[in-house]
């Protein structure tokens, strides 16, 4: 999946990440999809250019994707309805 990629890659270049956790969870509705790092987080003020295409993606297949700092880091979550 394109997201996995974006948000390791993100976790890495951007948040300078140690550490990053990747979890799928599919489930008879939907399928998950966690990217999760221990950054220095996310700059609000950053363009998210990259994220800003995936979201209109996901978007379209009726999904979402969300963005959320955390303390260390962040969690980007993609969600895709199944069927």
């Amino acid at each position: 999946m394109r997201v996995a990629e974006e948000g390791v890659s993100n976790a890495l270049r951007h948040g300078l990440a140690a550490q990053i956790d990747v979890v799928l969870h599919v489930a008879p509705d939907e399928v998950r999809l966690s990217v999760r790092d221990d950054g220095i987080g996310v700059d609000p003020a950053a363009a998210l250019s990259g994220l800003g295409r995936l979201t209109d993606r996901l978007e379209g297949l009726g999904g979402r994707l969300v963005l959320t700092p955390m303390e260390p880091g962040a969690e980007l979550v993609a969600r895709v309805p199944r069927g």
